[in-house]
């Protein structure tokens, strides 16, 4: 099933472009601590606002993160977006309040999600999505086919969730807003580059887009990995899973090691048409965390995004004026 949101981005890609007729949208996530901001996106709009003026555009999709803590549809946040000129995805963790990775088990396993342990929250949810009723992109449970999260099926996950577990869980959300009579969500399923990435998928009719999360850690984790080394092997094997639209969903490269801007420069404007013609879209983690993945980690770094940005290839939102 392609919502009408899926459509609308994969026509919208479809314009003129440097390599065939393709063009990809840039989105990001966007945790600005310049004060006095310091807030993420879309809570803060100031961080939308100082993000577009450094890059020079407005990002195509602003994505961040909502945990299932009781919190309710965030609608305004949704409308904060929508109002900037972007387009909404929800990164939607089954964890409490706080750092949702974890090597302990907890109450957030798949079997309870897919039993409905959690139906009355995520039917607060549905009703939410269908009464704010404008185009998302809902990406819950990401990076699934890792063991750091609560509903990770990689070895070693702390709450032994099973392949057949997540896909049930998967199901199960997607047969709520279906039940609630939700057409406005785009469903994005996301597991991390790397292993085990088919198992976890639940079938094109309950997926509307594939994503692939990937990093150049540098030497955090050892090695400096080019863009398209780090999508490479785990894009061909999505290529062949299903013929849905593809984004990249999280990327973005340490600063340590290796040439940041070179990376940037080579990955978006080479290899990305060249390796990658089947992704419609790409969202920058624009954050320092474990180190700055920020596109102005260095003003080399910034200048190489900018040129990204004005490339025609992409398409980010209208310029500031």
């Amino acid at each position: 099933m392609r919502s009408a949101l899926a459509l609308a981005l994969v026509a919208c890609s479809a314009q003129a472009g440097p390599v065939g007729s393709r063009r990809v949208a840039l989105g990001a996530f966007i945790l600005d601590r310049t004060s006095p901001v310091d807030g993420m996106a879309p809570g803060n709009s100031a961080a939308m606002t100082n993000y577009a003026a450094m890059v020079g555009a407005k990002p195509a999709i602003v994505m961040w993160y909502v945990k299932w803590s009781g919190r309710a549809f965030p609608a305004a946040d949704l409308d904060r977006t929508v109002a900037f000129g972007a387009t909404p995805m929800i990164t939607w963790e089954a964890c409490n309040a706080g750092v949702c990775q974890t090597t302990t088990p907890n109450e957030f396993t798949d079997h309870a999600i897919a039993t409905g342990q959690f139906d009355d929250y995520l039917k607060m949810w549905a009703r939410g999505a269908k009464a704010w009723g404008k185009p998302f992109f809902l990406r819950p449970l990401h990076e699934m086919n890792g063991n750091w999260y609560p509903w990770g099926t990689g070895a070693g996950n702390p709450n032994r969730n099973t392949h057949a577990d997540f896909i049930a869980a998967w199901k199960h959300l997607h047969q709520i807003f279906d039940e609630a009579g939700v057409t406005n969500a785009t469903w994005v399923w996301s597991p991390n580059v790397g292993d085990s990435l088919t198992r976890d998928f639940p079938g094109d009719e309950w997926v509307d887009w594939m994503g692939l999360d990937g990093y150049n850690w540098g030497s955090i984790q050892g090695r400096w990995t080019t863009f398209g080394d780090v999508f490479g092997p785990s894009y061909e094997e999505l290529v062949a899973l299903s013929p849905k639209p593809l984004m990249f969903a999280e990327t973005a490269c340490a600063p340590t090691t290796g040439d940041k801007a070179e990376w940037i420069t080579r990955g978006f404007l080479t290899d990305v048409p060249m390796r990658f013609p089947r992704v419609r879209a790409i969202i920058w983690y624009d954050n320092s965390k474990e180190t700055d993945w920020r596109v102005n980690s260095s003003s080399a770094s910034l200048a190489a995004w900018q040129s990204v940005v004005r490339h025609p290839y992409f398409q980010a939102g209208p310029p500031l004026r």
